[in-house]
């Protein structure tokens, strides 16, 4: 190194003249009334002439050092070689004249000198650093803008410019014969010199020289130490350490909180410096040069090293602090806090970095994570209360996600129980006071995690009843007083988490009876202020998770009767108010999670009689619709097998009592009874086996009463009478009407819908052809060869509705001519024959309202159809007879 000696040879009475590698050379003098201790053999003359250079350090008997770096520093202040002297190996430096403090070793460790001159000391080691650091600013502007140069001159001009400079960078000036010869380029250089220095002339940078200087040194030491056999020496190494400190300042504070050696491995016998050694040293030099005056607090407000993080107010050092990333001692959220609340004033800096900071503390101590939440919580309350903070700071802090996406709110929601609305209320405020923007309140509310977690979800999770349900009232006020538009509130309620749940799922898995009711009422009134809309419901009624699970089915599991009998409850009164439509009901009713279980099997098998029966109440609501369940919809939701091959009535037969039971075979009875299924359909369902080879049949006599199974054996028996009769009407059709068997079946699957969607219509008004395409699912050509040949069918079935219609307010005259009129006007597109249409009177002459007041005689409205029938035929035959003559 440029620092090693090459020759060291006694002079006068304790003097060495010391020469070193680059060339530098000069004289150092001693001090016999400071030589005491170890170096008290120097006084000697005889001891002292002994010295010598053993591989670059000059050296005394028994181990007795000097510190070749500091030895030089030294000489340096004092001594300047000729400006003739190696021109090419870089700049010059500078004598001057100040005296000298000089650091001996002891078996290699340092004992510094600190009661000669200390204040010099690291004075002269800073002027050291300008002058060095002013050097090479000159040699690379040299270097960049003159590559053509001559070099020789190069020495020259960097005296030059420095000695324009001088007085301004507290440097001495240094005499060169060559400087009028160099004015003009170093006038040249002038600007971008000075521009250079004030930007390289930091605290950080002084700072992190020396602290590279003084670790270099620590690691002697403890090489020392660790290699000291005796308690003495290891005492005198340790004193020489915190000597080293000395002349840079006092610092009474940093080695009170913090050790130099690391605590865990000392107790094993071994002397290792801790893994943040370097933010120890940059905290205790800065305090000290601080405190000696040598930087102004002003000059390092905001200090920031590649391993911690530096701050200090002006009134030091006692309310200052310091933070660094590895310290957990001295952390800036407490730090940061204790301070506002003394009222200081934070510079912008520390600021700036809170978020930061806070994101860095959670990642390194998670297990802390609650009390820095809170603490970092109380700190923000301070600020804002203070008026301390910016608001692309405040939104920093509101927002700030770590590594995995967690936000404050999100930390809050996850681990302070009842904190989350006093938060979001103080959010409400900084938006009333214009402090956040509704954009800005939007993506706290919408910011998801890694995992997709958002701030409404951790509540449904993590909170109370009391808290979720003041969450979902603020939420509404928020859309009330116009802060969160009605599609955001819509986004919020059905984001989805990595398993695709949402908020409403989260809520019906986690939270309590009441909190559920709560919510299901919530949601229509939301409907009811036009908040959301009907699409907004149907989505999030219909969402599924990863594993297919709907709100429903999770309020069926998760809750008990009471919440499950109000959520189908709800879904009939949206029926009813027409929010969803009996197809979307159908979907809610069929979706399936990935075991293939829908919910009705899910209330079968873990909810009581009562829901069940709610639920096939339901299920007749869907049946009653015309067009609405398709058969096949109908017959693959009483036949799906799920887990081991159970079927809905399975389930219910074997966990619900005789009520729930009865209930589901009177819905198949009625099913039967409108022939929306038929006897082959029926007895699929009855013979469906589990894995076990247990059918309905088994389940129902195995452990139902006496009752559901009269009721079962009754169903059987109507079925077959049903059966009976609709094969007599299905050869009566077929032969009256001309239909194959095909036509016939068909006429007869869909005639119940027929009829009802014939009640919808007005009452002179048929069905037309696109009814029969739709509710048959016919092709066009099929739909119209099919309505044609039943058109017959079609009136009789109309002037049926008419009749059964008729009863509720019509006398017989209203119904006479209701019937004629539909005949001979409102059955037009039919063009019924003279003869259908006699068929057709005649039908409406047996209609149960021609009949009805009439036992033993024929009625007058009978007579009167009866009478227009027979008309019609003579006319028939009259025509007939004309047209063949």
């Amino acid at each position: 190194m440029y620092w090693d000696v090459t020759d060291a040879i006694p002079t006068d009475d304790l003097t060495l003249s010391v020469t070193f590698t680059d060339g530098l050379c000069g004289h150092m003098k001693f001090s016999p009334s400071h030589l005491q201790g170890v170096f008290a053999r120097l006084k000697n003359p005889v001891f002292f002439n002994q010295v010598s250079v053993k591989k670059g350090v000059v050296t005394w008997p028994g181990g007795l050092n000097l510190d070749p770096d500091t030895l030089y520093d030294e000489i340096k202040q004092r001594w300047s070689r000729s400006v003739d002297t190696n021109l090419n190996k870089g700049p010059l430096t500078p004598l001057l004249n100040t005296a000298a403090s000089t650091n001996f070793s002891f078996n290699g460790f340092t004992k510094t000198f600190f009661e000669i001159h200390t204040d010099l000391f690291p004075a002269s080691e800073f002027t050291n650093y300008r002058r060095a650091l002013s050097e090479h600013i000159a040699n690379e502007i040299l270097f960049k803008r003159y590559p053509n140069r001559n070099r020789r001159m190069d020495i020259h001009v960097i005296n030059t410019v420095i000695n324009r400079n001088a007085e301004t960078l507290s440097l001495i000036a240094v005499a060169d014969d060559h400087s009028v010869f160099c004015a003009l380029r170093a006038s040249e250089m002038q600007e971008t010199f000075i521009a250079e220095f004030k930007k390289q002339l930091t605290a950080r940078h002084l700072i992190e020289m020396t602290v590279d200087k003084l670790l270099v040194k620590l690691r002697g030491y403890v090489k020392l130490l660790n290699e000291a056999t005796s308690e003495k020496d290891q005492k005198e190494i340790q004193e020489a350490i915190l000597i080293l400190f000395d002349p840079y300042g006092e610092d009474k504070k940093t080695f009170c909180e913090r050790s130099l050696f690391d605590n865990a491995i000392l107790e094993k016998s071994e002397y290792v410096l801790p893994r943040d050694i370097r933010d120890i040293l940059i905290v205790t030099l800065t305090r000290r040069l601080i405190n000696s005056a040598y930087l102004e607090a002003r000059e390092i407000q905001a200090f920031e090293d590649e391993k911690g993080i530096f701050y200090c107010l002006r009134s030091f050092p006692e309310n200052s602090f310091f933070i660094s990333k590895s310290n957990e001692v001295n952390n800036l959220l407490d730090s940061v806090s204790i301070l506002v609340k003394e009222g200081n004033t934070l510079p912008q800096a520390i600021l700036e970095i809170l978020p930061e900071n806070f994101s860095s503390r959670l990642i390194s101590f998670p297990h802390q994570i609650a009390a820095t939440t809170k603490t970092y919580l109380s700190l923000l309350n301070q600020l804002i209360k203070t008026d301390a903070l910016k608001k692309e700071i405040l939104l920093k802090m509101l927002t700030q996600q770590t590594p995995k996406g967690w936000t404050l709110s999100m930390l809050i929601a996850r681990d302070q129980d009842a904190e989350i609305m006093a938060y979001l209320s103080q959010l409400f405020q900084l938006i009333e006071t214009h402090d956040l923007e509704k954009k800005d309140l939007l993506k706290i509310l919408t910011q998801q995690t890694q995992d997709g977690w958002t701030l409404s979800i951790l509540i449904a999770r993590e909170q109370n009843a009391d808290t979720t349900i003041s969450y979902l009232f603020w939420l509404r006020q928020l859309i009330e007083r116009h802060i969160l538009e009605k599609e955001d509130l819509s986004t919020i309620l059905t984001q989805e988490i990595k398993d695709r749940l949402t908020f409403g799922m989260m809520l019906a898995r986690y939270q309590d009876a009441t909190t559920t009711i709560h919510y299901l009422s919530w949601l229509p009134q939301l409907i009811e202020a036009q908040i959301l809309k009907k699409e907004d419901l149907l989505k999030m009624l219909t969402q599924q998770t990863e594993n297919g699970w709907t709100l429903g089915m999770i309020i069926a599991k998760h809750q008990d009767d009471a919440t499950t009998t109000i959520y189908l409850s709800w879904l009939l009164q949206f029926i009813e108010t027409h929010l969803i439509e009996k197809e979307d009901l159908l979907k809610i009713l069929t979706q399936q999670n990935q075991n293939g279980w829908a919910l009705g099997i899910i209330i079968a098998q873990h909810q009581d009689a009562a829901t069940t029966t709610r639920y096939l109440s339901l299920l007749a609501k869907l049946i009653e619709e015309p067009n609405t369940l398709k058969k096949k919809d109908l017959l693959g939701m009483l036949t799906q097998q799920y887990q081991d091959g159970w079927t809905l009535g399975m389930m219910i037969a074997r966990n619900q009592n005789a009520t729930a039971t009865i209930a589901y075979l009177s819905c198949l009875n009625e099913l039967i009874k409108t022939r929306r299924l038929d006897k082959e359909d029926l007895f699929k369902i009855l013979n469906q086996q589990t894995i076990e080879r247990k059918t309905l049949y088994y389940m129902i006599w195995t452990y139902q009463n006496i009752t559901s199974q009269q009721q079962f054996n009754d169903l059987i028996s109507k079925t077959e009478e049903m059966a009976e009769e609709t094969e007599k009407e299905k050869r009566k059709i077929q032969e009256e009407q001309g239909l194959s068997l095909q036509e016939a079946n068909l006429w007869l699957e869909h005639k119940q819908i027929f009829r009802e969607q014939l009640f919808k219509l007005e009452d002179s008004t048929p069905l037309s052809c696109d009814d029969i395409r739709t509710i048959t699912n016919l092709s066009a050509d099929k739909a119209i060869q099919f309505d044609q040949k039943t058109k017959l069918l079609q009136g009789m079935l109309k002037i049926d509705v008419m009749s059964a219609v008729s009863f509720k307010s019509k006398d017989d005259f209203q119904f006479r001519n209701e019937v004629i009129y539909f005949l001979e006007n409102g059955a037009e597109r039919y063009h019924y024959l003279i003869s259908e249409k006699a068929t057709l009177y005649a039908h409406a002459a047996q209609s149960a309202r021609a009949r009805s007041g009439s036992t033993f005689f024929k009625s007058e409205t009978t007579r009167f159809f009866e009478g227009i029938a027979q008309e019609d035929r003579r006319n028939e035959r009259q025509a007939s007879q004309e047209y063949t003559g």
